[in-house]
């Protein structure tokens, strides 16, 4: 059985148990080293700033994970593509609070650097699969999608499409006579 069969990609799950799967390899890989030789692996911040950043990101992570499942459900549920929320400024925010939330998190509160492979390898997983979650969704929204995708290019990370200003008319100046 491979991971399309536990969990379709284009169903409901997306590429997130690819991002899911690098992201804990990276914790897995960590676990050595840091066993190993704490000292050495230590965050170079003091443990508590580390703890507190840590749950910083975790709190921030959760809060971006469900206000998007919570947005992505209802539109989906209505056959409409999620635009609002944190949906406005980024594509995939629910991977975004993976990549730049939990797995950070994880790192600061182990007060340990190994486990920065799990977001690297997540993004990795991420850059490598999202043109096929974006195919998928192109594909069931249509225009709709490629629309959404000029007007918020940013997929992880918050970014707005800001059209060029509109030229403005061309005020005429009374005071001095313009020559024909």
């Amino acid at each position: 059985m491979n991971i399309d069969q536990i969990c379709s990609v284009s169903a409901h799950c997306g590429i997130g148990p690819r991002i899911g799967i690098a992201g804990t390899a990276g914790l897995l890989l960590a676990l050595v080293p840091s066993w190993l030789w704490p000292e050495r692996c230590a965050m170079p911040l003091p443990a508590a700033l580390s703890r507190v950043l840590g749950l910083l990101l975790l709190v921030l992570g959760s809060g971006l994970y469900a206000w998007s499942l919570v947005l992505l459900r209802r539109a989906w549920s209505q056959n409409h593509l999620a635009t609002t929320g944190p949906f406005a400024t980024m594509r995939h925010p629910v991977y975004a609070a993976w990549i730049w939330g939990f797995f950070p998190a994880i790192a600061l509160l182990a007060h340990s650097w190994p486990y920065l492979l799990a977001p690297a390898l997540a993004l990795w997983a991420f850059a490598r699969h999202r043109d096929r979650e974006e195919r998928d969704t192109r594909q069931r929204f249509g225009a709709a999608y490629d629309d959404y995708a000029r007007a918020v290019p940013g997929r992880i990370l918050p970014r707005r499409h800001h059209p060029p200003p509109q030229p403005r008319k061309q005020e005429i100046n009374r005071e001095f006579p313009t020559k024909n």
